[in-house]
């Protein structure tokens, strides 16, 4: 009996400690969600970043198709 009693009183004292477990999964998982949900933010403001950096380049690139290349003209003259 004494045994069975024993049985009986082991289960609750692991119960806490899965909780507490439980709880510190738990807060891993919403960290984990929020360093995502940053990560995703700053990879879409790193491409609107690289986008607005290549506007110019792209630009210069047409204006140099359309006219010619700045310095070539300038040697013709």
């Amino acid at each position: 009996m004494a045994s069975l009693q024993a049985q009986l009183v082991q289960p609750a004292q692991v119960h806490p400690q899965n909780n507490e477990a439980s709880a510190d999964f738990e807060k891993l998982n919403t960290k984990i969600a929020s360093l995502e949900a940053q990560l995703a933010e700053s990879m879409q403001a790193y491409s609107k970043l690289a986008q607005h950096l290549q506007l110019p380049k792209k630009c210069n690139q047409e204006l140099e198709k359309r006219l010619g290349n700045p310095q070539t003209i300038i040697m013709e003259d």
